[in-house]
């Protein structure tokens, strides 16, 4: 079941979804970074997808300091790799405070904008036993003046990396999941990349019916739930 609240960052109430398992933990944590379209039925059904694996599920909203209503096409234009980090920091602290959630245990992870944002707090934030990439874009690009290119970030990346990618997606293009996977490699980072010949973008979204593709999105699901599941020791 999806719960909703707020939290304060930056002076501002921000909004998160949290799903959590049936039971009284202290349960793993997974963060799942917004998408573009923000906190919509997907990010529902992905925090409802891993509290039913036992995971204690949030989502925090990217877009607060536009509104409670922002969405990401016109958010994403002001939103700085700063901010999103600052407010990943808050949401981490907010779940410290939960007697119910492990914070020993906590994974984070995203889709399309979100799998961006993923790569660049697990850069920066020494807090995760492993995280998960969905098709995030603009990888080569920084947000906020003089911020750096999130390619030249994951470099500092300390937890294992796991990455799900459409051959037809054009962004992130085959080319740059090629450049990020020699980046990591290069970096010694551990990491493995799975990617899908019949699909793009969002192709674990149901809710984008063109998009949508039925056999990767489960393959995926199920690959990364067994990562996830390897890297915290949970047994199955």
């Amino acid at each position: 079941m999806i719960e909703s609240g707020f939290i304060e960052s930056d002076q501002n109430q921000m909004r998160i979804l949290q799903s959590m398992p049936k039971g009284d933990g202290p349960f793993p944590v997974y963060i799942e970074c917004l998408h573009a379209p923000g906190q919509d039925g997907f990010t529902e059904h992905v925090l409802e997808r891993w509290s039913d694996n036992g995971y204690a599920a949030f989502s925090h909203n990217l877009f607060h300091r536009l509104g409670p209503d922002a969405k990401g096409r016109e958010a994403i234009p002001h939103l700085t790799d700063r901010e999103m980090l600052a407010d990943t920091q808050v949401l981490i602290e907010h779940i410290e405070s939960l007697p119910n959630c492990d914070s020993n245990r906590m994974l984070v992870g995203g889709h399309c904008m979100g799998g961006r944002v993923t790569l660049l707090v697990a850069a920066h934030l020494d807090r995760f036993k492993a995280a998960a990439d969905f098709w995030g874009g603009n990888v080569m690009t920084g947000k906020g003046e003089n911020a750096p290119k999130v390619i030249d970030l994951v470099k500092n990346i300390k937890c294992p990396v796991i990455g799900f990618f459409g051959d037809e997606d054009e962004n992130p293009s085959p080319g740059d999941v090629d450049t990020l996977d020699r980046e990591l490699t290069t970096h010694n980072i551990p990491h493995e990349f799975h990617r899908y010949a019949d699909a793009g973008h969002a192709f674990q979204n149901m809710l984008n019916e063109e998009k949508y593709r039925a056999g990767p999105a489960e393959d995926a699901w199920n690959k990364v739930i067994q990562f996830f599941d390897k890297s915290i020791g949970k047994a199955n």
